[in-house]
């Protein structure tokens, strides 16, 4: 039941509105493609004025749906910086700014004074995490620099673009297997690239963009941030070919791969191996298959880049078979570090194989995965060149046959 307040505000009782919500969440074509938030903010303020009007038909709703959807797309973008923290030493980052298409992302060894107004959230951070600090004095600081229409799309966009950085540092950083001496099993996640606790949200003048609103990390772990000093010149050379390799391509290929590389360092993030094992097969997943379900290509894909490929593609199914137990039977594993490194070093040569053939094959990822989809065997792709040949003598043939030559 929904009620009019005096002040013309609309107040519900009972648990229906809560349900029928997410079944509207999943019914309603926005027609743009507008972030969760967002779409939760325009459907709360077509439910209010509908109510408000008291005209409860679907066409009047949908009305006011469209006027709210509008409403939100005319708005002019406005500035914002998203202020956070990566896990790794300043002195050992490669660079201090990063632009990509939407955003400009700079990276400090000490937060510039302007931003010193996220101190107001101090007070709940302690209450949230009483023992961990919310910008660690050896992480790096950094502050995203983007347009948006709304503070969510702020927030969105900000992490979408510094988990893509994150995830091309990682691929650097992360070494390719680790061990701890001992009967305990490593909890801390993978990743060395963590982000920092809290995030803070502000005009380009420091000041923030609300004085009650803050957003953190709810598993936050705070990592020792690494020194990578000494190896900053490769980190940085790295860096530069996944990037300019990814920027390279063309169309859906390029946000295929921006994306997997997204989903690489989210699933680093992870402390249970066994989420691990699941987000990192779906990175490998989106960057191989793109997303479908073709388990066999995606392993055959896999191996044939390896000189090794009958070890590879045991290795792969295996993890799949556990990543299987864990989705289907619900049965998680134990002491699953070395298939999580075994991901890790197979997505990152999927990737650096991606990129570099690209650019050799001047082509798309489908061209690359029909050059991945041929035989891994020298001896059936000697029949294949042998057939090939023959069918493209006969092919020759029949085109002069067929011009007039006879």
């Amino acid at each position: 039941m929904a009620t009019v307040t005096e002040d013309n505000r609309v107040q519900f009782s009972g648990m229906d509105y809560f349900d029928d919500d997410a079944l509207l969440h999943g019914s309603i074509d926005y027609g743009e493609d507008l972030s969760f938030d967002v779409k939760q903010i325009v459907r709360s303020k077509a439910v209010t004025r509908w109510v408000t009007k008291g005209k409860f038909t679907s066409a009047d709703f949908i009305g006011e749906l469209n006027k709210a959807i509008n409403d939100y797309l005319v708005a002019e973008d406005r500035d914002f910086v998203v202020v956070s923290s990566l896990s790794v030493e300043s002195e050992g980052v490669p660079f201090r700014i990063v632009r990509l298409p939407e955003s400009t992302i700079n990276l400090y060894g000490a937060l510039p004074k302007k931003f010193a107004t996220r101190s107001s959230h101090q007070d709940r951070w302690s209450k949230l995490f009483p023992s961990k600090s919310d910008l660690p004095e050896t992480y790096t600081a950094v502050a995203i620099s983007l347009r948006a229409k709304h503070k969510s799309d702020a927030i969105t966009k900000a992490f979408h673009d510094l988990d893509y950085v994150r995830g091309l540092l990682a691929l650097s950083i992360v070494p390719g297997n680790s061990f701890t001496l001992g009967a305990h099993q490593d909890q801390r996640p993978l990743n060395r690239v963590m982000l920092g606790g809290l995030h803070s949200l502000h005009d380009t003048n420091g000041q923030l963009v609300d004085a009650d609103q803050f957003w953190y990390e709810p598993n936050y772990f705070e990592r020792q941030a690494i020194n990578v000093a000494d190896r900053k010149d490769r980190i940085r050379s790295e860096f530069q070919f996944y990037r300019n390799g990814i920027a390279r391509a063309i169309g859906d290929d390029r946000k295929i791969l921006e994306d997997s590389v997204i989903r690489y360092a989210r699933a680093l993030d992870e402390a249970d191996r066994n989420i691990v094992i699941l987000k990192l097969w779906s990175a490998l997943e989106h960057l191989v298959v793109h997303g479908e379900q073709k388990p066999e290509e995606l392993i055959s894909r896999c191996a044939f880049v390896f000189s090794n490929d009958s070890y590879v593609d045991q290795v792969l199914r295996v993890v799949r078979a556990c990543r299987n137990d864990n989705v289907h039977k619900g049965i998680q594993g134990e002491g699953l570090d070395s298939y999580c490194y075994q991901l890790h070093r197979i997505f990152r040569n999927m990737l650096g194989f991606y990129i570099s053939r690209l650019k050799r094959f001047e082509s798309t990822l489908g061209q690359v995965n029909e050059f991945l989809d041929l035989p891994a065997s020298t001896v059936s792709l000697e029949e294949r060149l042998v057939k090939v040949s023959n069918e493209t003598r006969l092919l020759k043939m029949a085109l002069r046959f067929r011009g007039g030559s006879r």
